[in-house]
């Protein structure tokens, strides 16, 4: 499954969501959107708009997630 999570090194949800995936070992490729303008960017085109994003922004196989919670989280990943 592809992940991508979007996130910022001084957002707290973001260092949550890094934990929770990397204790189920779930592979993300990590982009940073305060670090490269091209990545906030890109984030802005994938959640179609130009408004803030909430972070943490997760792209699982197609669906993008803003701030979700730990099971939101879980069920886009199937995990139980």
């Amino acid at each position: 499954m592809d992940v991508k999570f979007f996130g910022s090194g001084e957002c707290v949800e973001c260092q949550v969501g890094l934990f929770f995936l990397d204790s189920y070992a779930v592979p993300y490729e990590y982009l940073d959107v305060m670090s490269d303008q091209q990545v906030a960017q890109q984030l802005r085109s994938l959640a179609g708009t130009q408004e803030a994003i909430s972070l943490p922004a997760i792209m699982v196989g197609g669906r993008l997630l803003c701030d979700p919670t730990e099971d939101e989280l879980a069920a886009a990943m199937g995990i139980s």
